[in-house]
């Protein structure tokens, strides 16, 4: 446990700026995840949408329904694999930010 006299050093400027710049690294990669999760969720709905709206409809609407629905798809697929991209920076950026913690 530290003492008062030991929390009542300040730190160096340095190691300030080190961990606010740690800490905005994880916060954008963490937004950038979040966002992309978002976005890939609104591709789904909307295949689900275009199924959906696809009944009673002629044959030539229907397979363009389907068309829009696997375009749909397709784009939700990617969002996720940027979303697991920023995942996955967000915790090799932890990895190194505990790292760094337990050498000092």
């Amino acid at each position: 446990m530290k003492s008062f006299d030991d929390l009542r050093t300040i730190p160096e400027p340095e190691y300030l700026e080190e961990r606010l710049l740690r800490k905005g690294a994880g916060v954008v990669l963490y937004s950038t995840a979040k966002r992309r999760g978002d976005k890939s969720v609104q591709h789904f709905k909307g295949a689900q949408s275009a199924l959906n709206t696809n009944a009673g409809a002629s044959l030539e609407d229907q397979v363009k329904g389907l068309s829009l629905a696997v375009s749909e798809l397709t784009k939700g697929l990617i969002e996720q694999r940027h979303q697991i991209g920023a995942v996955a920076a967000l915790s090799a950026a932890s990895l190194v930010v505990n790292d760094k913690k337990s050498k000092r």
